[in-house]
Order: structure tokens, then sequence, then C-alpha cells
């Protein structure tokens, strides 16, 4: 029997001068030494989510760096050392993007978003929801419009993987067909 309880969406909010760092950050623990609090009401061995919760806000600020993995990573090895009940945790974040608006002044961005995952063996996922891309043919020359090709924008999810193997980032993005010769403008 495997047991998992956790966290879900502790809003972080980090600013260190000019950057900021915001997110919904949610924890899953892993372990068999919870499952006497559903067979016995022993409870001895549980770490509340309200702990769950003040834990992930205190340990954000002892953070210094800037990527929701590298904070997930931070989190995850925190969790374990502190609390060696936990077999395993699976961690995962949304980033809320704010865009600079002034000299001190954000906006709340609904467009696309960082996210990341880090599973319990270690492997560290993260990349884009929601992210608009534009694919134009290389460097413009008006003399060579035989081989261009139309702009496009698509929706697509751009994401990277890596595991302890230290694979390098994929991304994955759409190409648009050429553009008739009809429809070519002078």
């Amino acid at each position: 029997m495997r047991i998992s309880y956790g966290k879900l969406r502790v809003p972080v909010h980090r600013i260190s001068g000019d950057e900021v760092l915001a997110c919904e950050v949610s924890i899953e623990v892993l372990g068999d030494n919870f499952a006497p609090a559903y067979t016995e009401g022993d409870n001895s061995n549980v770490v509340a989510t309200d702990t769950m919760k003040n834990f992930i806000l205190r340990e954000s600020l002892a953070y210094d760096g800037g990527s929701l993995e590298g904070l997930l990573v931070h989190l995850g090895r925190r969790f374990t050392a502190t609390y060696p009940v936990m077999e395993g945790a699976r961690m995962s974040a949304k980033e809320l993007r704010f865009d600079r608006l002034g000299e001190r002044v954000y906006a709340r961005s609904a467009d696309d978003h960082g996210v990341a995952t880090v599973e319990p063996d270690g492997t560290v996922r993260g990349g884009r929801h929601g992210m608009m891309l534009l694919k134009t043919a290389s460097p413009p020359n008006p003399s060579a419009s035989a081989g261009r090709r139309r702009p496009c924008s698509r929706r697509r999810a751009a994401s990277r993987r890596r595991s302890s193997r230290s694979s390098p980032p994929r991304l994955s993005a759409g190409w648009c067909a050429p553009i008739p010769p009809t429809s070519r403008r002078a």
C-alpha cells in the first residue's frame, strides 16, 4: 500500500531587488509511515498540511535563486531532511507571472506561465504553458521571396526535462507552410 497526501496551491511571492518570483507551490508527500493514521487513528507520523504550508512559505524565503525548478529542489530537500518520516516528496509549481508597468509597479499577467515538477526520484521538469510562438523565415531579404514562409502563430507548450543523467533541454514548435504564389504581395 502506497500512502500519499499533501497541500495544494500555496501562494509564494518573493521580491528581491527588481526581481519578482511568484508562484503557487503544491506538495505531495509519500510514505508507508502514514498508514497508521488511516488504520489505527494514530497521527503521530503525520505532518499537518498547515505545517506544510508554513514550511513552504518560510523555506521559500531562504531560497536565493530565481527559477521554479531550483525552488522546488530546495523545498523538496528541506522537507525530506526536516521530516524523515517522509519517504519522498513530489513538488510542483505554477508561475504567477507579473509584468513590469513602471519603476515599482507590476501587473499580474494572465498570459503564458512557467511550470515545474520535481519527482521523488530527482527528475526535474520545467517549461511554459500557454506560450504563443511566431515562426518566421530567416532574416528578411526582399529579393529572395520564393522560399518565404508565412508567419505562424500557434499555441504550444514548451518543455525541458532534466534528470540525473543531465539530458539536454527539448523544445517543441510548429512550422507553417510556404506562402502560395498567388497570395504574395509585391
